[in-house]
């Protein structure tokens, strides 16, 4: 458990904004934190960097939740997501933050990386992002100039993670800013790019380019190399094209000596390829790349494959099976190594728990059952949400109060202890969840 206040999940707030640019441009710390809209995208782009640094340190919502972050307040303050990469690294004992090393010697905050969502521009139309039966999608809403402020970034020693979207559709003109930086002769001082790409664009040219370019990591969608399952989830793209891309950026890397850029597999875990995971991550680890996981994105743009495919719609018994898997893969890997399941383990067990309880008061009470003394509880009623509690258990497990005496489940009930004498129920009437 952590014990220094002063050590932080990540340093978003003192040194990162994730930016997506559409008809607004849309501003956050991370991903996960809610928007704060600039109408005016044009005046920053055309302000650039310095302006960024401003909105960072002095944007009234920013500098709020930075100061709640600061505090502790990570969930509620903050906004950050429970089941965020970065707090669950932390949570599991991974890396932590301090703000007083990512401030300036005027005391202000600069940005160090931005985030930027180039988008919803894609050349494949996976089934797990924007589905365009359901959706009307405007391609035309990320200015280009967006890849601009990012290349000045870089320039200034900054780095950038670009997301899509699809980063190398041609309209952004990213190999273009590849060949300028390549060619500036300040390689040393730049900054970083990391990229984030469907692999389809990757040909023997682009690979050429990124070998020469400030490029730390290529990261490739691939949630399984299971031709069939890869293909019907990514539609539109072909799994021999993306694989031999993959592998031949690797290869000509290592031909040409260098460590960068990494790359890396990210996989998000869905009921479709979780029953092979072990499968995925061997393949990928022999081929000397290293492999992310990660829980499949809150699905909202796509909401009926979501239901269909979140792990948070697994059962539990799927869930136990799944997490048992993930630490036979920590054990041979190690969470330092080529596979970084660190965090999306400890999602899984948010989300386990969050099932747990869902399951105990809807799957054996019944929502019905539960709702009554639930509301009564929340109203400070204590004795009367005990007395329904009680009968709702009598209900479902036909159980004398007797049997709930001896049991010590009325005594769970009295103290407010309504989902552990449920769980004490189920274990009395010998009903078993799993």
């Amino acid at each position: 458990m952590r014990t220094d206040p002063s050590d932080h999940p990540c340093y978003a707030p003192f040194g990162q904004l994730y930016l997506v640019p559409r008809e607004h441009l849309d501003l956050r710390f991370c991903p996960y934190h809610q928007s704060v809209l600039i109408r005016d995208q044009k005046e920053l782009f055309r302000k650039g960097i310095t302006e960024l640094d401003a909105l960072l340190n002095d944007h009234k919502s920013l500098k709020i939740r930075r100061e709640a972050f600061l505090n502790g307040d990570y969930l509620h303050g903050a906004g950050c997501s429970p089941q965020c990469y970065w707090y669950q690294t932390w949570r599991e004992g991974g890396r932590s933050y301090r703000s007083d090393d990512y401030l300036g010697n005027d005391g202000r905050y600069r940005v160090r990386r931005i985030w930027l969502s180039l988008g919803p521009d894609c050349n494949l139309t996976c089934r797990y992002c924007l589905e365009p039966k359901h959706f009307h999608i405007n391609y035309k809403t990320c200015s280009p100039a967006a890849i601009n402020l990012a290349r000045d970034l870089v320039l200034r020693g900054s780095n950038v993670l670009l997301t899509g979207g699809e980063p190398f559709l041609p309209k952004f003109g990213l190999l273009e800013t590849f060949r300028e930086l390549a060619n500036s002769g300040q390689r040393e001082s730049q900054g970083r790019f990391d990229i984030q790409t469907n692999g389809i664009y990757l040909n023997h040219d682009v690979r050429r380019l990124l070998l020469q370019a400030p490029i730390s990591g290529i990261g490739i969608s691939m949630d399984t190399l299971r031709p069939d399952i890869f293909e019907y989830l990514r539609r539109g793209a072909s799994f021999e094209k993306v694989w031999d891309n993959a592998r031949s950026l690797v290869r000509e890397r290592n031909a040409a000596g260098l460590q960068e850029p990494s790359v890396t597999i990210l996989c998000a875990v869905m009921r479709a390829n979780c029953d092979h995971l072990a499968e995925t991550i061997d393949r990928v680890v022999a081929e000397g790349m290293d492999i992310s996981l990660n829980v499949l994105f809150k699905a909202y743009f796509s909401p009926d494959f979501s239901r269909d495919q979140s792990v948070s719609n697994l059962s539990l018994k799927e869930m136990y099976r799944l997490a048992a898997s993930l630490d036979r893969i920590s054990k041979q890997y190690g969470d330092d190594g080529p596979v970084k399941s660190q965090a999306f383990r400890g999602q899984l067990a948010h989300i386990i728990e969050q099932k747990r309880r869902g399951d105990v008061t809807q799957v054996i009470l019944g929502t019905r059952e539960i709702n009554t003394p639930g509301k009564t509880l929340r109203e400070g009623n204590m004795g009367a949400a005990a007395r329904e509690w009680k009968a709702a258990l009598a209900r479902k497990f036909r159980m004398s109060g007797e049997a709930m005496r001896k049991g010590s489940v009325i005594e769970l009930i009295k103290g407010g202890h309504l989902l552990a004498a449920a769980e004490k129920a189920i274990r009395l009437a010998r009903r078993i969840l799993l």
